[in-house]
Formats: C-alpha cells, structure tokens, sequence
C-alpha cells in the first residue's frame, strides 16, 4: 500500500508538470501569434510589401525579413549584383584553363538566404505548375528500396 501512494504522489507531480509545460507551450503560442501581428503591421509600411507578399509562397514575415535586409533595392544595379548579395549565385573557381562551377556561395545574409529557400520550398509544394516542373535537385531524397 505504501508503494501504491508513492506511486500515485509521483504520478501526480509529473502530471502537474506536463501541464505546467502544456500551459507555457499555449503561453509561447499566444506571444508569437501576437508577434506576428506586430511584424505584419510593421512591414505593411514598408515599400514593395503588397508586391512582394502577393508572391506565392511569401508571406507576410517573410516579406518582412527579405525587405529589411534588402532595403532600398535601387542600391543595387543589377538583379545580379542582389543575388550575390543575398548569397544565391553560383560559386565559381576558374584556374588557368579550368573553369568550375559548384553550388550557391554561401555569402550574404543567412536569415534572407534562408528564407527565400524557405518560400521557395512552399511555391514549389502548393504550385501545380511549379510542383510538375521541378528539377530534380530540389527532388526530396528517398532512401532507396533495398528489398
């Protein structure tokens, strides 16, 4: 009987934990759904937001993140010198008579990067025309059947 009341005290306490965390978790939700309606009425005032955020797969904090990093686009001449900016060109080694071409450089704002592969990842999944034209690099990797 005494190990069926330990037991049950030490289930009780547990409980009173998860639910502890449970009610933080809702807390954590509320703060953030609010800071979103924050950075939603924030980035409204900024040029090129309806534009940019009319764009399929850009939402309302992305638009946010992407137009303060960028900040006036005309400071840039050319759509190349943006994305060398934000890191989405192609690295290039040339040696004498070798030319190599790799993947994207890695250079510029991580948080912009990131987040236009992260919009771009959404266009592709919710377009039927982007999802039946992909390239196979942005193809998820499946392991291979082995049976």
């Amino acid at each position: 009987m005494i190990n069926r009341a330990r037991t049950v005290r030490e289930l009780v306490k547990r409980l009173s934990g998860i639910s502890e965390i449970r009610n933080q978790a809702l807390s954590l939700t509320d703060t953030l759904a609010q800071l979103d309606k924050v950075i939603k009425e924030a980035a409204a005032g900024l040029d090129g937001f309806e534009e940019i955020s009319s764009i399929k797969g850009i939402g309302a904090r992305s638009a946010a993140i992407l137009l303060a990093g960028i900040g006036n686009v005309d400071d840039f001449p050319s759509a190349d010198k943006l994305a060398a900016y934000v890191g989405i060109v192609l690295k290039v080694s040339q040696s004498n008579e070798t030319d190599t071409r790799g993947g994207i450089t890695k250079r510029g704002d991580k948080l912009m990067r990131t987040t236009l592969v992260q919009c771009t990842l959404v266009a592709i999944r919710y377009s039927g025309y982007l999802n039946v034209n992909r390239h196979p690099i942005v193809t998820p990797y499946r392991r291979p059947n082995l049976t």
